[in-house]
């Protein structure tokens, strides 16, 4: 212990600039106290009782919140600590609780205070696996989202100072919370929508879209978030969407001046946040739920034929169309037609018909790329929605489409799709002979 106070007391000194009376005066007596257990012999204290550790651990928190205007000296040795204490911990004893809890209190008053913010969020990953013993990151769990809650809820435009480390230690808490306890994952979409929200993390464009993707679709894939908070993160999905399309044109541009070619960043934007973000939405839009599967679905054709985004390379909407919307039209068509037969065995009445409407495009004009591939009723079923995107968005690029090796076999792929969610026709029986 006091090698390690000899450290820390230099490492101050030389953060400090290499003076301060203080800090030459705690190392000469740390460097007096070695001299001395070495002269004499004396070897180390017995180790602490639980009970004892436990005050220790509560003095210690105590100690650091009095003395917030040392954050910075303090810092480095707390951080040691902390480090230690939730690495080694390995069973949810009252002493490993109470250091658990003096952690999170730090870390929430120092963001509060505006002091150490990138340091102190950070250490929120020190209470998650794999830092933390799993099991006891679990039974914990509901404690730390509450503590993330506190501390976003009050400060979240302190947090557009965050370094990447510190994004990933929100997002990675906020991923945990989400799969963990049905009270942790409302805590931690409570958490999210603030961040998302906040209008100086808007202007500033943080977090990084893939970086909430990563906390959004962690709710799509979590089995104890009821359908409500479902559909709320398929409306985050959603606001990260819009903040990207609204900002396509003009990062477009920019990479331009930036680069001298607009095709390459392009590129890069479509790779690394378009095409993720509608492969999040074909997760939503295969979940069981009704409202959440409709909900996606409306997303997803929204994206397909979103003027804002008409950037967007031909190579990645042929991707887009035949890894994304195309599997997920032929499972919707698939469930809705299993769900009408369902009903026409419970009814026993005769199949009800999918109808496709035609309806103007959203622009305002008629489709003049054929094949009855207009909008759709907004109780339609959500197979005919998303084919019909699908559609639209084939002849409104078309041209562009054409120089793309796999046009012709995406062509026949989406002509097929398009008789599949045709009507129904009856066919009238044949007289007996």
């Amino acid at each position: 212990p006091a090698a390690a106070a000899t450290s820390a007391n230099a490492e101050a000194d030389e953060d400090e600039g290499g003076g301060g009376a203080e800090g030459a005066e705690a190392r000469r007596g740390a460097e007096a106290f070695l001299k001395l257990c070495e002269a004499t012999g004396i070897q180390a204290l017995p180790r602490l009782s639980n009970p004892s550790l436990a005050l220790a651990e509560v003095l210690l928190a105590e100690v650091v919140l009095r003395n917030r205007d040392r954050a910075a000296r303090l810092w480095p040795c707390i951080a040691e600590h902390y480090k230690y204490r939730t690495r080694v911990a390995h069973d949810l004893n009252f002493a490993a609780e109470k250091a658990f809890t003096g952690l999170l209190r730090i870390a929430h008053r120092f963001v509060s205070r505006d002091l150490l913010v990138d340091e102190a969020v950070q250490s929120f990953a020190w209470v998650l696996a794999p830092h933390a013993d799993r099991g006891l990151a679990a039974a914990l769990v509901d404690h730390s989202a509450a503590a993330l809650w506190l501390t976003v809820s009050g400060n979240a435009s302190a947090f557009a100072q965050l370094s990447g480390g510190a994004w990933r230690a929100v997002v990675d808490a906020l991923r945990a919370a989400a799969v963990a306890t049905p009270h942790a994952a409302r805590r931690a979409f409570e958490c999210l929508h603030l961040l998302l929200n906040e209008p100086k993390l808007k202007r500033e464009g943080v977090p990084a879209s893939g970086v909430a993707l990563k906390a959004v679709l962690a709710f799509a894939e979590s089995a104890v978030v009821d359908e409500q908070l479902l559909v709320g993160a398929v409306a985050l999905l959603e606001l990260l969407y819009d903040g990207l399309s609204e900002d396509f044109g003009a990062r477009l541009e920019a990479g331009r001046k930036a680069t001298g070619s607009a095709r390459e960043f392009s590129a890069e934007v479509c790779a690394n946040e378009w095409m993720p973000q509608l492969r999040g939405m074909a997760l939503f839009c295969r979940h069981g739920s009704d409202a959440v599967r409709r909900r996606g679905v409306a997303l997803l054709a929204k994206a397909l034929l979103d003027p804002r985004v008409e950037g967007v390379q031909a190579a990645f909407v042929v991707t887009a169309l035949r890894e994304v919307v195309l599997p997920v039209s032929r499972h919707q068509l698939q469930v809705d037609a299993d769900r009408a037969a369902a009903n026409v065995v419970r009814a026993e009445g005769p199949e009800e018909d999918f109808e496709i409407v035609e309806m103007p495009l959203a622009g305002g004009e008629d489709d003049d790329g054929g094949g009855g591939a207009g909008g759709v009723a907004p109780d339609a079923a959500a197979g005919v929605v998303i084919t019909n995107a699908a559609v639209q968005c084939f002849h409104r690029r078309g041209a562009a489409l054409q120089m793309h090796p796999d046009f012709g076999d995406l062509a026949l792929d989406i002509e097929v799709l398009r008789k599949s969610a045709q009507p129904k026709r009856t066919e009238e029986a044949a007289p007996a002979p």
